[in-house]
């Protein structure tokens, strides 16, 4: 076939051949080199955004930390420590007034939606009170997060399932001190887990 055709054509078959090799192998070459340049821009990218992103959730997490701790040293959290050991009706109205300032916080527009539940442990892991009736008396003690802040750490504990809304949660758990300075019991956060 190639010994039939016409000079013209035998020449213009090889000028498209020159031209069509060198064509085709620069272009494979940018297309390999522009894949691997779209690779790492997009790597980057990635790592910036997981990085801003858990500065973020960092950031979140201590000012849920503060807060906590911010409950944890109001006079009315410690009322109710010091009204354990007075008549039962001075101890009734100390911790009742807490579980009222519990529960405010956790019906406060714009602020009780991050909650599930608050609730304040004594130094023998029982909820003494809390922002909803139905974690009263309930024995916390074997909760990790709960040993931790007895042992003066606050901390954030694993994600788990709540067993009385059976929804996920985030706890921060922070100790309460008494006027001496020791562990008299922990105040427990119940985020919900809107990250994670």
């Amino acid at each position: 076939m190639f010994k039939n055709m016409k000079i013209a054509a035998k020449l213009l078959l090889f000028g498209i051949s020159v031209l069509a090799i060198p064509l085709i192998t620069v272009g494979i070459f940018s297309i390999s080199i522009s894949g691997k340049a779209l690779t790492k821009s997009t790597n980057e990218q990635m790592y910036s955004r997981a990085y801003e992103l858990s500065l973020f959730v960092d950031n979140v997490i201590n000012n849920e930390i503060k807060m906590a701790k911010t409950l944890s040293v109001l006079d009315v959290t410690a009322d109710a420590y010091i009204s354990i050991h007075n008549e039962a009706d001075k101890k009734i109205e100390k911790i009742s007034e807490l579980n009222n300032e519990l529960s405010k916080i956790t019906q406060t527009e714009g602020l009780g939606e991050n909650y599930q539940a608050i609730f304040v442990t004594d130094k023998n892991g029982n909820v003494i009170a809390a922002s909803e009736s139905k974690y009263y008396g309930i024995s916390v003690i074997d909760r990790k997060y709960i040993k931790e802040a007895l042992n003066t750490n606050s901390n954030i504990g694993s994600i788990g399932i709540n067993k009385v809304t059976g929804k996920p949660f985030l706890p921060i758990a922070v100790p309460v001190y008494s006027i001496d300075n020791t562990v008299i019991g922990v105040l427990t956060s119940f985020n919900r887990s809107l990250f994670f």
